[in-house]
């Protein structure tokens, strides 16, 4: 329907502007949820930084054991976890912030 056009129009938009799709994962209410789609710009830092992570992830898991992948990805998962919570966390902080600044410009008389 009319969702997936407007989905396939953004596709291609983010795509002829040099963006990459990638999926992330996306924590709601401090745990692992379900990972979401995002476009990241080809050649920017956070890419380059994402290919290295992904070529070196590789690298690594020509070399160890089932055993270890496992234990590894376990690791990441908890990894996901903490950035979300510490990016909501963030998000947070910030909009209290604004918030009390909203509020200082608004009920300053002096202003």
């Amino acid at each position: 329907g009319g969702e997936a056009l407007a989905l396939r129009f953004y596709r291609k938009l983010f795509e002829s502007k040099g963006f990459q799709k990638g999926i992330f994962p996306f924590c709601r209410s401090g745990g692992f949820g379900t990972p979401i789609e995002r476009y990241i710009k080809k050649g920017s830092e956070y890419y380059k930084l994402n290919s290295f992570i992904t070529e070196n992830e590789d690298k690594l898991f020509e070399k160890i054991s089932k055993e270890e992948k496992v234990l590894y990805e376990n690791i990441l998962q908890s990894r996901f976890e903490q950035e979300g919570i510490s990016e909501r966390e963030t998000f947070i902080e910030g909009f209290r912030l604004g918030a009390q600044i909203m509020l200082e410009i608004l009920t300053d008389p002096d202003k």
